[in-house]
């Protein structure tokens, strides 16, 4: 793990089939909410592979590289976060394949989040600032009340 006391930076992937990559044109919405929550010592970047490969550089130079994953995409997410651990980032995924699956999850990654990430994100970027992630996050419905909205009005 590398040190983060004043941040680092954050890749944020949407891993995608080759199915989904024709019609899938927007950002899902845990990017922007997620980007939203990081503090500003931290850069955040993101990559939706329906249009980006994830390059070697772009694993290299991030401290973290989180994923929201779906089933149908585990496979293409499980291999870019084997790539992305090789290459000494930090991998965290959640998304509905690492609730359904959350063993199966852990073995592909070094830390998981189940349930809303919304509620966890903040917290696990405090530990892993810390330099004590778990390897667990479990977290409920998250409330709207306070969040801060990803785009100005």
């Amino acid at each position: 793990m590398r040190a983060a006391n004043n941040g680092g930076t954050v890749l944020f992937i949407h891993p995608m089939n080759d199915e989904e990559k024709s019609h899938i044109m927007c950002p899902p919405y845990w990017v922007p909410i997620l980007k939203a929550l990081t503090p500003g010592r931290w850069k955040t970047l993101y990559i939706n592979t329906g249009f980006e490969r994830v390059s070697n550089s772009a694993l290299q130079n991030s401290d973290i590289v989180a994923m929201s994953i779906y089933t149908s995409a585990a496979p293409k997410a499980y291999e870019i976060a084997r790539r992305a651990m090789e290459s000494g980032a930090y991998v965290v995924l959640g998304g509905i394949h690492t609730f359904l699956f959350p063993e199966e999850a852990l073995e592909n990654a070094h830390t998981i989040m189940v349930g809303e990430g919304e509620g966890m994100w903040r917290e696990f970027l405090r530990d892993y600032e810390e330099g004590s992630p778990k390897k667990v996050y479990v977290g409920g419905l998250s409330s709207l009340k306070g969040l801060l909205c990803p785009i100005s009005q």
